[in-house]
């Protein structure tokens, strides 16, 4: 009977083996044809990157809008035609932004180990009071329009970079307001798509960069893509793995426990 019960056991592991296997042999199958996909937008988004045009000055600039030159670098100042004013503000500026935030109470159940009077250690739950600065509102000015390279456009053709946050102020133990400002002008390099309709919406901004420094860290950005991919992708193999061989153990015991 022994026998028979150790036996048992072992066509589980060995079939729980097999679930897990499979499991992971078709998500790293899923994985593949994922990354295969990722790698060419990795290539294609670094193929822009150097071809791209190299532009410093404001002929270049209306010169490549006006022949469609396409992907661009492009390094210039960047200002608010209609700045942001406000009394809480110490400059006009581009972006302005106040969040007002509370100290907040929450609870959670915690899991904790305590030794008994008999020497014998017991996991049990204990709820935890916690206390967080939690925003509740955002309130963010910001301009219409600013001046790139000799051109008036619109404040959402460039994607900004955070804006940094000057000072706190608090009121009363539990609510502070926090103060960011995106100064003007600012300076530094877009990458973009130039058409004779003007200027990519979204276009990202390199804060503080050339052009060199600004396409080699776009390039940079891109060779983490992979390593990143796969980071993520052994995570949710992990994660999904260990549900499915769970799910599957009532079904293997059944299955072994009718064929022994």
């Amino acid at each position: 009977a022994e026998g028979g019960t150790h036996n048992n056991m072992m066509n589980i592991i060995l079939m729980e083996f097999g679930v897990l296997l499979l499991t992971v042999t078709v998500l790293l199958l899923i994985g593949l044809q994922l990354s295969k996909r990722q790698r060419e937008r990795v290539s294609d988004k670094q193929s822009a990157y150097r071809k791209a045009v190299e532009i410093d000055s404001d002929e270049m600039f209306l010169h490549g809008i006006k022949t469609g030159v396409g992907n661009a670098f492009v390094y210039g100042t960047v200002s608010a035609e209609d700045p942001v004013t406000a009394e809480w503000t110490p400059e006009p500026c581009i972006l302005a932004q106040v969040d007002t935030e509370h100290y907040t109470m929450h609870t959670r159940w915690v899991t904790k180990t305590r030794v008994l009077p008999q020497g014998k250690t017991e996991t049990y739950q204990e709820l935890e009071t916690y206390y967080t600065w939690d925003c509740i509102y955002k309130n963010i000015l910001h301009a219409q329009k600013i001046r790139f390279r000799g051109q008036i456009l619109p404040y959402q053709s460039i994607s900004f970079p955070p804006p940094a946050q000057y000072k706190v102020l608090y009121q009363g133990p539990d609510v502070r307001y926090r103060y960011y400002i995106l100064n003007s002008p600012v300076t530094g390099t877009v990458f973009t798509t130039l058409t004779r309709d003007g200027m990519k919406k979204g276009s990202r901004f390199y804060c503080n960069l050339n052009l060199k420094e600004a396409k080699s860290r776009a390039l940079e950005g891109e060779n983490r893509q992979m390593p990143l991919f796969w980071l993520i992708w052994a995570i949710i193999t992990v994660s999904l793995a260990l549900p499915v061989c769970l799910l599957a153990l009532p079904f293997v015991i059944n299955f072994a426990s009718a064929w022994h």
